[in-house]
C-alpha cells in the first residue's frame, strides 16, 4: 500500500494531512504506473543534464590544471580564456535550468496534472 502526499487538483493546502491519499483500490495500479512514469522521465532528463554539466565542469578544471598556457591566452583586453571558462560555468548552469523548466512545463506538468486529477477524481 503506497502512501502519497499530493495536492488534490492543485489545491492550496500543500503538504497538509488533508492531502494524504492511500492507494488501496485495484484502479490505483494505473495511477501508480503514471507516477512511476513521471519519476522515470524526470530521472532520465536530470541525470543526463547532470552528467553533461559534470563532464564540462571536470574538463574546465583539467584545463585550468594542465593547460595553463592555454587559459592564459588573452582574448580581449585583460580577459583571458580562464575568465571565459569560469563565466561559461554560470552560463551553462542558467541554460540547463531554462531547458529543464521548459521541458518540465511541456512534458511533466501535463502528466502530474493528470495524476492529480485521477487521484482527486476530478
Amino acid at each position: 500500500m503506497a502512501r502519497l502526499n499530493l495536492a488534490i487538483c492543485a489545491g492550496p493546502i500543500l503538504g497538509s494531512s488533508d492531502t494524504n491519499i492511500t492507494l488501496t483500490q485495484p484502479a490505483d495500479v494505473g495511477i501508480t504506473k503514471l507516477i512511476e512514469t513521471i519519476s522515470a522521465k524526470r530521472r532520465r532528463v536530470v541525470d543526463g543534464m547532470f552528467l553533461m554539466f559534470f563532464v564540462f565542469f571536470g574538463a574546465t578544471l583539467v584545463t585550468f590544471a594542465y593547460l595553463p598556457d592555454l587559459v592564459g591566452v588573452k582574448v580581449y583586453g585583460s580577459i583571458n580564456v580562464a575568465y571565459l571558462l569560469a563565466v561559461s560555468q554560470f552560463a551553462v548552469s542558467f541554460l540547463i535550468a531554462a531547458v529543464y523548466a521548459l521541458w518540465a512545463r511541456k512534458v511533466l506538468d501535463p502528466l502530474t496534472a493528470e495524476a492529480r486529477a485521477r487521484l482527486a477524481g476530478c
